[in-house]
């Protein structure tokens, strides 16, 4: 995500690099940046840009599929506007799983994926946390 952002020209970098004490705030930035340029064309992608994003990772969801294929639909087109191709999508409603988008999702019994330290199991639509109980 980082190598994504462009910066100033007059720096010897021109890409944001991944390590650099701003690298997280820069990269962050510029997602907001192009929610706030893109809210009026797109004000429901614009708003879970905004709010729903830990760095590269976006943790939403919907109660009705209609929402959710207009919440992809508007966070894909404003990212990609900002040369951010999402290449990832997971889903545990059927319609979204078999979009030609979803790659790399493993739906076996034991499909589960992990973001910000919290694994979901995709087929139960359950949140697992680790517990160490070596007190």
């Amino acid at each position: 995500m980082y190598r994504q952002v462009l910066v100033s020209p007059t720096f010897e970098l021109n890409t944001v690099t991944c390590g650099t004490a701003s690298a997280p705030y820069l990269a962050v930035r510029s997602f907001q940046y192009l929610a706030d340029l893109h809210v009026n064309e797109f004000p429901i992608g614009a708003s879970i840009v905004k709010s729903s994003f830990y760095v590269d990772d976006l943790l939403s969801g919907a109660n009705e599929l209609i929402e959710l294929q207009n919440i992809k639909h508007e966070v894909t087109e404003i990212l990609r506007r900002g040369h951010f191709p999402l290449v990832k999508w997971h889903s545990n409603h059927p319609a979204v799983r078999n979009d030609e988008s979803v790659t790399d999702l493993n739906l076996d019994e034991n499909a589960v994926t992990s973001a910000l330290g919290v694994a979901w199991d995709q087929r139960r639509d359950v949140l697992l946390f680790e517990v160490n109980d070596s007190i």
